[in-house]
């Protein structure tokens, strides 16, 4: 199992005053820097995924009736852009946010107690049958299955209604 504290019976070296207070402060703002962080990509997050449910629902509109080309590809397209973009600022996220834990695991190295180091290794290793899924994974899953709806569903709207007789074939109106 992990260590949570940094030092054992005494074996803890001393540190100046002044460098413990200033090492502890530039801790506390490293973790608000990186929930900060996690914060901007929670809101970018809940805008990307209302953008796509809305060009998602854009789609229905289309198999109420006859199919406008017009609407169906820029639809099609703008949600293929944005799930495509989607992908890469979780990517940055990503990575933002593993340089900030790396710079705050630094320095947990100097305080007597590492419990975010604890917290990352204990979910490295967690007992069996309760594996941790990093949530950048889960959201890059997300933006996947949105990428897929914007090339099926318009398939689906301009061809197999139109073949089953729910809708016309598409054509172009203006």
């Amino acid at each position: 199992m992990p260590e949570l504290f940094n030092f054992r019976a005494g074996s803890y070296p001393e540190y100046p005053e002044p460098f413990r207070q200033s090492l502890l402060e530039q801790y506390k703002l490293c973790l608000q820097s990186a929930d900060a962080a996690s914060g901007r990509r929670e809101a970018s997050n809940r805008y990307l995924i209302t953008l796509n449910v809305a060009l998602v629902a854009l789609y229905g509109l289309q198999s109420t009736g006859s199919v406008n080309l017009y609407l169906l590809v820029p639809v099609a397209l703008a949600g293929l852009i944005v799930s495509f973009l989607s992908l890469h600022i979780i990517g940055g996220y990503k990575k933002l946010n593993a340089a900030k834990f790396d710079v705050i695991l630094k320095l947990e190295q100097y305080l007597p107690a590492a419990a975010l180091g604890h917290e990352w290794e204990l979910l490295r290793e967690p007992p069996k049958g309760r594996a941790y899924w990093p949530v950048s994974d889960l959201e890059r899953r997300i933006y996947w299955v949105f990428g897929c709806l914007h090339v099926l569903l318009p398939l689906l709207v301009a061809v197999v209604l139109p073949l089953v007789g729910i809708t016309d074939w598409p054509h172009l109106t203006t």
